[in-house]
């Protein structure tokens, strides 16, 4: 009981609010940090011209497709 103390755990498994405000907070930020990081992917290529996108294996209908999936979708395609 007294190294509960030390180290700062309870003997319930319930984490304190802190800790759950904490955690929402972390995936929040995280979650905004991965749709902006999309976002920013998509204009980027939403600013190349078709010849550059074919240049990298894509056409300008793909673009959201592959920000979102990491071109999971085309691994049964065959360039």
């Amino acid at each position: 009981m007294a190294a509960s103390r030390i180290w700062g755990f309870s003997s319930s498994a319930q984490p304190s609010l802190s800790n759950r405000l904490g955690w929402a907070f972390r995936t929040l930020w995280r979650a905004y940090l991965r749709w902006y990081e999309r976002r920013a992917a998509m204009y980027s290529l939403t600013q190349l011209d078709d010849r550059m996108l074919k240049d990298i294996g894509i056409t300008r209908a793909e673009i959201e497709t592959m920000v979102r999936n990491g071109g999971a979708a085309r691994r049964g395609r065959r360039i």
